[in-house]
């Protein structure tokens, strides 16, 4: 996830508290020291308690692959020290350990453990499973008068959501990814399946939509009236 560090004319600075909600990460600015959780950027405490974050859209991709698309962009990189790997590798690896000091599996719809996309539309949470992602390559949502097309580009081992602002008809219209391409009708508009930019002649790029990868329990916790598509 990717937030404005910013609300309204008021900058914040943020780092871990060290605590957690619902098993997620909680951040704290320094600036009042509320709270504020990394799921969905909202003020758990604090002066600011009830207030969101905006959210950005991005993209979930390797350093080779985001070089191709963005040549230009620039690196963050923490400081290596110790050693490699993450102090939380073996929780990732344990499929019976949802959270860190463990909870029971009442998700029944999917294992704890199994991945999902999770999007936040204008009336509703949705959650792809991203095995079924992985199989299907492309699956539409529809949300009020747009359509949400969420990518899982094998090409480039990326997972992207874009916004068309219209609705699609899946009955007459096809939709196809192939070499890092997104096109829709027959092949007469087309994208960058990475960054939603147009490259066909008459087309208007594609804006992101903000995505999260989460594990199903700790969606579901959040959001426990989700849509789920597997």
């Amino acid at each position: 996830m990717v937030y404005a560090a910013t609300i309204d004319t008021f900058s914040f600075r943020f780092q871990a508290s060290g605590s957690l909600w619902q098993d997620a990460l909680v951040m704290q600015d320094l600036e009042t020291e509320s709270l504020w959780s990394q799921v969905n950027g909202e003020c758990i405490s604090g002066p600011w308690e009830g207030s969101l974050l905006k959210q950005f859209p991005a993209i979930h991709s390797t350093y080779k692959n985001f070089k191709k698309a963005f040549p230009h962009g620039r690196l963050l990189k923490k400081p290596e020290k110790g050693e490699a790997g993450s102090p939380y590798d073996s929780y990732f690896g344990d499929k019976e350990k949802l959270g860190i000091f463990g909870r029971s599996d009442s998700y029944a719809r999917l294992d704890g453990k199994d991945k999902v996309i999770g999007i936040r539309m204008e009336t509703r949470e949705v959650a792809v499973a991203f095995d079924y992602l992985r199989y299907k390559g492309l699956v539409l949502i529809h949300d009020s008068a747009a359509a949400i097309i969420v990518i899982f580009n094998a090409d480039r081992a990326t997972v992207s959501a874009f916004i068309f602002d219209e609705p699609l008809d899946t009955d007459s219209v096809s939709l196809n990814v192939s070499e890092n391409i997104l096109s829709i009708a027959d092949g007469k508009m087309k994208w960058n399946a990475s960054t939603g930019v147009a490259i066909s002649e008459g087309t208007v790029s594609l804006k992101i939509k903000p995505i999260m990868t989460a594990f199903w329990f700790a969606w579901a916790s959040f959001f426990p009236e989700t849509e789920l598509i597997e």
